[in-house]
């Protein structure tokens, strides 16, 4: 794959109507990207492998029994809320009404990508694709 740089090109940039809607878009970007990855081991970055990485260490440790595995499970999930309220708080500056917003659409972005990018790796890569059109009735 390489990559062009075309500093005129117009981008159409569609608005989603509905958190439904963007769920499925950041689900399908996800996707994407594991088709990706599957097609060019080049594509596998940082953040990506921490997604394998750190559910891995938990099971381990769970596992080993250093600790137990529903300690562990919250403990990461108030972590991970934790950051998202800080993320949140710097985007906004201060408390105020979007504040709830970033901190509630963080997780979403994030439970959905990683579906659509965990459907993406596992998915078979499906057959070339037939239209009725091209097929010829004799």
């Amino acid at each position: 794959m390489r990559l062009a740089y075309t500093p005129k090109a117009v981008i159409h940039h569609e608005h989603r109507n509905s958190v439904g809607q963007f769920v499925r878009w950041m689900f399908d970007y996800g996707t994407g990207r594991g088709v990706a990855m599957k097609r060019d081991r080049g594509a596998v970055t940082f953040p990506t492998i921490l997604l394998v990485l750190v559910p891995l260490l938990i099971l381990s440790l769970a596992f080993w029994r250093v600790f137990p595995l529903d300690i562990l499970l919250i403990s990461t999930l108030a972590i991970y809320f934790g950051i998202d309220i800080v993320a949140a708080l710097t985007k906004t500056r201060r408390p105020q009404e979007d504040t709830l917003l970033y901190a509630a659409s963080y997780p979403v972005i994030h439970f959905s990508y990683i579906a659509g990018l965990a459907r993406g790796l596992v998915r078979r890569r499906p057959g070339p694709q037939v239209r009725s059109s091209s097929v010829s009735h004799v």
